[in-house]
């Protein structure tokens, strides 16, 4: 993988880590997360998408992740 493409994952990957961090702190729902996750820049590089997103979500919350 280029380093120009690992760079744009990987700062996709932190804005979603922060939304979710924002979940577990009880500050915004799992809705309102998935529409947040999926306006990030290059969310598609994640592999996360409007028909898997709120499936992610819920595993991650049932984990104590979020």
């Amino acid at each position: 993988m280029s380093a120009q493409k690992r760079y744009y994952e990987e700062q996709a990957e932190i804005e979603i880590d922060d939304i979710i961090t924002t979940l577990g702190d009880g500050h915004i729902s799992i809705d309102t997360a998935a529409k947040k996750i999926l306006k990030v820049q290059n969310v598609e590089m994640t592999g996360l998408n409007e028909y898997n997103v709120h499936d992610y979500l819920f595993e991650v919350e049932g984990q104590g992740h979020a």
